[in-house]
């Protein structure tokens, strides 16, 4: 859905989201020339989620797209990186092997149930940007403070 309105149709050069483990919820967009537009495709999402729908097949490409970014080779180093953080907060395989079991068990329902999840936090209008100091100043009412992050 982000791809398809962010970049396809809004020209932004790219985009994500994520859950962090720590519960924390972000959208990203990058070389996005279109601030307020993005804003409102995220405040659309939980509308989207009430109304996800799609068939096995294309349900199973999103399963393997998320298993993806799961599970993929690590050099050395990344290898080291991972089982420092790893360590650090206390996670294990047994945490890991969780995450991949719901991701593999999902359903098109569990997609609709995030609804309300993200639709109470997008209500918070939490907003970090940082961009075209022109574009920002344009958009200046969707902002309780700009604060420039480099002088």
């Amino acid at each position: 859905y982000l791809y398809q309105e962010l970049r396809v149709k809004g020209g932004a050069y790219g985009n994500m989201s994520d859950f962090t483990l720590g519960g924390y919820l972000y959208f990203v967009s990058y070389r996005d020339p279109n601030l307020r537009e993005t804003l409102e495709v995220y405040n659309t999402i939980p509308e989207f989620l009430r109304n996800f729908d799609c068939d096995k097949r294309e349900f199973d490409k999103y399963i393997i797209g998320e298993i993806s970014s799961l599970d993929f080779p690590l050099t050395p180093e990344g290898m080291g990186d991972k089982a420092d953080e790893d360590y650090i907060t206390g996670f294990t395989f047994e945490d890991r092997q969780q995450i991949r079991d719901e991701v593999l068990s999902a359903k098109i329902e569990d997609m609709r149930n995030y609804a309300e999840l993200i639709e109470a936090v997008m209500s918070k209008n939490h907003y970090a940007v940082f961009g075209s100091e022109t574009k920002v100043k344009e958009a200046a009412d969707l902002f309780d403070a700009i604060t420039p992050a480099l002088r």
